[in-house]
């Protein structure tokens, strides 16, 4: 009897990975005020698991007159993949969630990143951190480039936008102006917002910049919890386009969503910030029932609109995206009800199961950018043509000078140069070939007697030291400048010296 064959995958279902949600527990240590008023340690940690110690019950009787705990009263203790102690940094916790969805987002998936927990727990410092401890959000920024620079075959195009969710409204933090964005939907984009604004992004220093400037617009505010309470929710998307260095190579086209919740309260703890307490505490309710939702095993509807937090999430939280979470914590005994309240949404969060794929778009602002690079190029060997030049020589250099002045030869190398630098690609190969053109120069030059060795020697250890030490813009000047220099017969060693001196 013939054995049925098994089915062959698609390419559909071959881009496809089954992942959960990555769930984890950040308990930071009790604060000055928190010592000052005589509260203890409600909680440790044994590996993976958290474990309630501080039992309220048996300081007296139970409410109930009887000694002991009611059922309600009993201690309780959960299980996750990760539990980060009072000890541990924001590295640590970057290398464990960071790390695994920026993979997953340099690799053409959608990816998801939020911090939760009630006010004061350590959200914002998770997600953001400070000069010496450097949060979630600007290591992954920084990683993300990295990736970039160790990726030789491929270029890259990212957009980086930034807003928040105060009081139900949508304000873009990026153009403070621009406040009331409206959320829209399409079957190619999924969720969005109109009229947000997008920055191209070149370099982790710019990013962050950008980052610094949202975060100087959100709202922010004193509480009884501490002194500058974040009082929105705000989210970093960061748009990533990629394709191989070939002709018609795929695009492909993926998002990573960074969100700093929020923190729930109890809103008399809250002072007198009354309304911004009622929309966090409703939006955070609805996210919780939306989690709890997904976790069942049949769902139902899933109440997605009944905020706007939960609306943007719906692309992360639908199944789209390899999502982390990292549920911040206070051990504090005062803060005993509102630490299981979060550990008991962490638990429904890690039953969710998601099944993500590559996006691929062949609508991406970097084929639209090759594009254009293409037909300027195009243009202005035209425009050099009617200028009588078709192809600038050593010989014809100073009518070449005089053609590139031509204002409209200008205007489209500026903008080709412009494009050029938005797409980012590993600086790898630029220096692997061009150290061998140069290498290769230096070496016609010790055969002809134009330099010694040691001048040759010298001359390798500058250029090393220049790449070094170099921005990458400025590298593509150096070697650019260096590749000119090789046409001139002597010119080689006093250009050398000249960015020796540069190089120091």
């Amino acid at each position: 009897m013939l054995k049925k064959r098994s089915p062959i995958a698609s390419p559909q279902s071959r881009n496809k990975q089954n992942v959960r949600v990555n769930v984890c527990v950040r308990v930071r240590p009790l604060n000055n005020l928190e010592k000052r008023t005589g509260q203890v340690e409600a909680w440790s940690i044994e590996g993976k698991e958290i474990f309630q110690t501080y039992l309220p019950w048996e300081e007296g009787k139970s409410k109930n007159g009887r000694d002991g705990p009611t059922k309600k009263q009993q201690a309780v203790n959960f299980r996750f993949d990760k539990i980060f102690n009072p000890g541990e940094s924001n590295e640590d916790v970057h290398k464990h969630v960071g790390t695994t969805v920026v993979d997953f987002v340099m690799k053409g998936y959608h990816g998801c990143l939020f911090a939760y927990g009630q006010t004061s727990a350590g959200k914002t410092h998770t997600i953001h951190g400070y000069a010496s401890d450097a949060g979630v959000l600007p290591r992954s920024i920084c990683l993300i480039f990295k990736y970039i620079e160790d990726q030789p075959d491929r270029e890259f195009v990212l957009r980086v936008s930034f807003f928040e969710i105060y009081n139900e409204v949508i304000n873009d933090l990026l153009a403070p102006q621009s406040v009331s964005l409206r959320i829209r939907e399409d079957r190619k984009r999924g969720v969005f917002l109109q009229g947000l604004k997008e920055e191209i992004a070149m370099t982790p220093k710019q990013v962050i910049a950008l980052l610094h400037v949202g975060q100087s617009h959100r709202h922010v505010g004193r509480t009884n919890y501490n002194k500058t309470s974040s009082r929105s929710h705000t989210v970093f998307q960061l748009v990533v386009e990629s394709a191989e260095k070939k002709p018609n190579a795929r695009s492909r086209r993926s998002c990573l969503n960074i969100v700093d919740l929020a923190g729930s309260e109890n809103a008399v703890k809250a002072g007198n910030r009354a309304k911004e307490t009622g929309y966090i505490n409703k939006s955070l309710l609805t996210l919780g029932h939306v989690v709890m939702k997904l976790s069942e095993r049949d769902s139902g509807h899933v109440p997605y609109r009944n905020s706007k937090l939960t609306r943007i999430l719906q692309n992360s939280l639908s199944g789209q995206a390899a999502v982390a979470v990292v549920c911040c914590v206070s051990p504090s005994s005062k803060n005993l009800e509102e630490t299981i309240s979060t550990l008991k949404f962490a638990s429904r969060a890690k039953r969710i199961k998601a099944s993500v794929k590559i996006n691929y778009d062949e609508a991406t602002l970097l084929k639209q950018y090759r594009n254009e690079i293409l037909r300027l190029k195009k243009e202005v060997a035209e425009l050099r043509m009617d200028k009588g030049d078709p192809k600038p020589s050593e010989t014809s250099r100073k009518l070449s000078i005089d053609i590139e002045d031509h204002d409209d030869i200008r205007e489209r190398n500026a903008r080709i140069d412009q494009l050029t630098r938005a797409i980012l690609k590993s600086s790898k190969v630029l220096q692997a070939g061009s150290s061998q053109v140069v290498n290769e120069v230096i070496r016609q030059k010790v055969d002809k007697g134009v330099i010694s060795k040691d001048e040759a020697t010298e001359i390798k250890k500058v250029i090393q030291k220049a790449q070094l030490i170099w921005t990458e813009h400025l590298q593509w000047r150096i070697l650019a400048y260096l590749q000119w220099e090789k046409l001139k017969l002597l010119g080689l060693g006093r250009s050398m010296k000249r960015l020796a001196v540069r190089a120091r």
